[in-house]
């Protein structure tokens, strides 16, 4: 048993990525190994971000935890259920993440969405109704920062806003636990304002992908 606390959690941003790499197979498996082109340079422990004609795999951001020539094992992630991953077609590309930079001076962190939406039913023979689970409610996270001008991290988190494209986001735990999320981020145009409060900026993250979570 374990019980970790939030204090000194470290969230950071990415900030430089790798060309897109061809993935030619997916195979399907527990974990997946992914094929990827020749000269590809993945090693083992890097984070990366992939493209699938799987969604469930699309955007998802993994790490490589074995790799043999070509064949990289995308850890900790199963696609042995062929139903949702039909054999074949979760081919796309690779991009390894090579820079993150950490934000600093966040003050919260909040989850919404994840909730499951159900079909209520009923069939005229019966006096109660039945639900059959249909999907979840989309996931996303509302951060805190102290405003500073003065930091870089606000022009970085601007500008990937502005780009509109989903940017990776890694959360460091005090355990040494990392989760990895990829989507889009916002931010307020205006600082909170608030007597005997710190001045702050409310910055949106939508994800795209469930997160990746490893215990190292």
């Amino acid at each position: 048993m374990a019980a970790v606390v939030a204090d000194g959690t470290l969230v950071a941003i990415a900030t430089a990525y790798g060309a897109a790499k061809t993935m030619s197979a997916v195979t399907n498996t527990n974990p997946a190994v992914a094929t990827l082109e020749a000269a590809h340079g993945v090693i083992v422990g890097d984070i990366m971000e992939m493209s699938s004609g799987w969604p469930g795999l699309d955007d998802k951001i993994l790490r490589a935890s074995v790799v043999a020539t070509n064949d990289i094992t995308l850890e900790g992630f199963s696609t042995a259920n062929t139903t949702i991953y039909p054999a074949g077609t979760g081919i796309g590309t690779v991009r390894e993440i090579t820079a993150w930079t950490n934000l600093a001076q966040v003050l919260t962190i909040a989850t919404e969405g994840g909730e499951a939406r159900y079909l209520d039913y009923q069939f005229l023979n019966e006096l109660r109704q039945r639900q059959i689970p249909l999907s979840k409610s989309p996931l996303s996270l509302t951060m805190t920062l102290a405003d500073d001008l003065t930091l870089a991290q606000q022009a970085t988190i601007r500008a990937v806003e502005l780009a509109g494209v989903p940017t990776a986001m890694r959360l460091t735990l005090p355990n040494g636990g990392k989760i990895f999320l990829n989507g889009y981020w916002t931010m307020s145009d205006m600082p909170t304002i608030n007597t005997g409060q710190i001045n702050s900026r409310s910055v949106g993250f939508a994800m795209t992908a469930l997160p990746t979570e490893y215990a190292t």
